[in-house]
């Protein structure tokens, strides 16, 4: 009896575990972005340097995409996320108790690990459930994973105004604590036939590689992405510094692009079967760009503030709602049978790019704090994006005279 509470889990998990579990990993990449001017003051760093806990981070997710796969079809599904949330656990009371800087960007940088949690959960599905339930419950995940960006900067945010910058590392290694008894009890191991499966992933990525459709497709995708990282980089200091806003106020505009990112998903559910992935993506853009112009346009008239500048920016979350799950699609199918790699390899380039974007908009706004700064990098971004849409459409017509 008093054993039962610690053994460990031997059946798949249930899957709220798989959606906390899941959720986590974006909850800490960005519930800590609204404190990052405090932090600056705190360690008396420039805001550029600050802005590398969120580049540093993806930097580690982009590398996990790659080999975390391959290691829990080697290792087991069960010892590889056990692993990562410990890691997590620990690296989040480093970040907590960091009085440097660097220690603390030391620490950021390993907490980076349970981007693991997300990666192993959709494995666990893969193996756990048949194709039509599987899809099922990868689209309740999906769902958390876009709610949780939205209200992560809230909660963030009340906790900087009422706690100090630090409680949002403390509730990081609160919640790692829960989610390592959680994953002990719950996690049981779903892979049946573990075998070393990296050197056939990697076989495939040269003829990826030569594919201009995969290039169309995650490089649409890679520079949407790239928005929504410059948006969430850029908006803190833009918010507090010209707008006056509070760290409520900023974690709440913040939550405005996964607000667009559901309604986008939603259209393409609805639409997705109806429409052409190209023509969903091509709107995505041209939604986000409008948008943005629109808002550049009342800046240089002087007649911006928080009230007619934020409401734009639920564009960003519209266009990349229409544009990622489409693009995902596409880079699947132009070579079914590297699918799997096409996942993979794909999901590590747009979270570099992201991670790129995060990092020069920090650099930028550091050197001309103007929302006019960050309305170029997003206008530039968004540009890039129509037209690697546009491209996707040739590749488009070609798989479809393949099937």
């Amino acid at each position: 009896m008093h054993l039962t509470v610690l053994s460990p889990a031997d059946s798949p998990p249930r899957q709220i575990s798989l959606i906390l579990l899941s959720a986590i990993s974006v909850v800490s990449l960005n519930m800590h972005i609204p404190s990052l001017t405090a932090m600056s003051a705190d360690f008396g760093v420039s805001y550029a340097d600050v802005s590398l806990s969120i580049s540093l981070y993806m930097f580690l997710t982009a590398f996990l995409q790659i080999v975390v796969g391959p290691l829990s079809d080697r290792y087991g599904r069960r010892p590889v996320l056990l692993a990562a949330v410990t890691v997590f656990l620990a690296a989040s009371a480093g970040c907590a108790i960091a009085e440097d800087f660097w220690v603390f960007m030391g620490f950021r940088f390993v907490q980076g690990a349970i981007a693991t949690a997300a990666v192993i959960s959709r494995a666990v599905v893969r193996d756990s459930a048949a194709p039509q339930d599987a899809a099922v419950r990868l689209g309740e995940i999906g769902m958390a994973m876009a709610l949780a960006p939205m209200l992560a900067p809230m909660l963030g945010g009340l906790l900087e105004s009422g706690f100090g910058w630090r409680s949002n590392f403390w509730t990081f290694a609160l919640a790692g604590a829960a989610l390592c008894l959680l994953s002990w009890k719950d996690v049981g191991e779903t892979n049946a036939s573990r075998h070393g499966s990296f050197g056939e992933q990697l076989k495939g990525y040269p003829e990826l590689a030569a594919d201009t459709g995969f290039w169309s497709y995650t490089l649409c995708m890679a520079f949407s992405v790239g928005v929504f990282f410059v948006y969430i980089t850029g908006i803190p200091l833009v918010a507090t510094e010209y707008f006056g806003m509070s760290p409520v106020g900023v974690g709440v505009v913040m939550g405005l692009p996964p607000v667009g990112f559901m309604l986008g998903n939603w259209i393409v559910i609805r639409m997705g079967q109806k429409v052409p992935l190209s023509l969903l993506m091509m709107t995505g853009r041209l939604v986000t760009l409008i948008a943005l112009l629109i808002a550049a346009l009342l800046l240089s008239l002087g007649r911006a503030d928080a009230l007619s500048f934020f409401p734009w920016m639920i564009s960003i979350g519209i266009g990349n709602g229409l544009t990622i799950p489409s693009a995902n699609a596409g880079v699947m199918s132009v070579n079914p049978k590297l699918a799997g790699t096409a996942s993979g390899l794909s999901g590590a380039i747009t979270i570099l790019m992201g991670a790129g974007a995060a990092a020069a908009t920090g650099l930028a706004l550091d050197a001309i704090p103007r929302p006019a700064t960050l309305l170029s990098i997003l206008i530039g971004f968004s540009g890039v994006a129509l037209v690697l849409a546009y491209t996707a459409k040739a590749a488009e017509k070609r798989v479809s005279n393949t099937i």
